[in-house]
């Protein structure tokens, strides 16, 4: 059995260290540079730096051909806040992103176990992202007491990917704040006491951060060839624990054509890219069925407030007017006489409603239409750029 935890001659850790960046990168040469910059500038609002000591970087360049390693040191300037790059060479049934993550989360981890701080925290990014200025410390604000993890909002990075014309860039900005209007809706049509305000529905390794403590606690991020850090968020709330979705705690990762591995985010963007290339009608779920699923909800989250016979069977009845394969009423049944935590519940119910095909498909500038008339909310634009709110991006 492989053994995951490096054991990399490194410097002790800061006393003041409680937040480690750790970022696996396979050949990704000519990113890595710009995903470190982003990183050694981090501020305030105010625009105060953090302070270079109460934060490090672990990168693992693992089984790369190219010189990814190198572009990393060469980026790096002084020794505050520490960058260590460590370079890893493992056999192919090894040699996969989720074992690399393992790795290197576990690392980081064990450092801030040997300074005992439990509740340091152990975030993740990509080597094809860029963090925001103030990643650091909203993640840091985000993690509130109550809270174990928190999920960054990921905006995709067009550049270099599709040819920019001003159809497509309109097409963007209005794919953009159709997500927003869904955004602002959902949270007022299904409020959620640990998520207050606006709140998005993606959680992957681009922008994710955890407790030292409960990454211990569940055995850390598990080795999947893909998919492990929607497997490890699911861990997180198998366990009990509440996880912060927060619009605050943003990324820029690439929208490159090609994704890394299948099923990523790149293979959602690909429909997308083609409608926009085209000015085609790119479909999402009526607004009626959107409404009526955040309003089930909500009165299914106040029937779980409590475990009673009563109650659950009201919840079930409530599931399973929803209509998604594996969610009938006995199934239902079954799945909340086990009472289960609330909030993995909720996430397997949002994972039927993605597998299930949509309801009443409308083309998204309707859906936008519909949903600027009833909230009529103002909509910041974020440089012209792609939001996901969701796990694939877009429905």
């Amino acid at each position: 059995m492989m053994k995951y935890l490096l054991n990399p001659r490194l410097p002790a850790p800061h006393p003041s260290l409680d937040f480690i960046v750790t970022i696996p990168a396979h050949n990704e040469e000519s990113l890595i540079a710009e995903t470190l910059r982003a990183l050694l500038i981090q501020t305030d609002p105010a625009g105060n730096p953090i302070d270079p000591d109460s934060f490090e970087i672990l990168l693992l360049a693992h089984n790369c051909t190219d010189q990814t390693a190198a572009a990393a040191r060469a980026a790096v300037r002084g020794p505050r806040p520490a960058v260590h790059v460590i370079e890893w060479e493992t056999t192919a049934i090894d040699a996969t992103v989720g074992a690399a993550r393992k790795a290197i989360t576990e690392l980081a981890a064990s450092r801030l176990s040997s300074l005992n701080k439990p509740d340091g925290i152990v975030a993740t990014t990509d080597a094809d992202t860029g963090v925001s200025p103030e990643w650091i410390f909203q993640t840091r604000r985000e993690m509130k007491p109550n809270i174990s993890a928190v999920a960054g909002c990921i905006e995709v990075d067009f550049t270099g990917v599709i040819l920019t014309t001003p159809a497509i860039t309109r097409y963007q900005h209005d794919y953009e704040t159709y997500r927003r209007l869904c955004s602002e809706l959902a949270a007022k049509l299904e409020p959620v006491a640990h998520e207050p305000g606006l709140r998005h529905e993606i959680h992957t390794a681009a922008s994710y951060a955890v407790r030292a403590s409960i990454h211990t606690e569940i055995g850390g991020i598990p080795s999947l060839e893909r998919g492990e850090d929607i497997a490890f968020h699911r861990m997180i709330l198998a366990a009990g624990h509440l996880v912060r979705h927060s619009p605050l705690v943003r990324v820029s990762t690439s929208g490159r054509d090609c994704g890394r591995v299948s099923g990523g985010l790149a293979d959602a963007l690909c429909g997308w890219t083609d409608c926009a290339r085209n000015d085609g009608d790119y479909m999402v779920e009526s607004p009626d069925v959107f409404i009526r699923y955040y309003s089930t909800r909500s009165r299914i989250r106040k029937r779980l407030e409590t475990f009673h016979p009563e109650s659950i069977e009201r919840a079930a009845r409530l599931v399973a007017d929803l209509r998604f394969d594996g969610f009938s009423y006995r199934e239902a049944l079954a799945i909340l006489a086990e009472q289960p935590p609330v909030e993995l519940f909720m996430e397997d119910l949002e994972t039927a409603r993605q597998a299930n095909p949509l309801q009443r498909p409308v083309p998204f500038r309707d859906a936008k239409s519909y949903l600027e008339q009833r909230i009529r909310p103002p909509v910041p634009t974020l440089h012209g750029e792609l939001i996901a709110f969701s796990n694939t991006s877009i429905r």
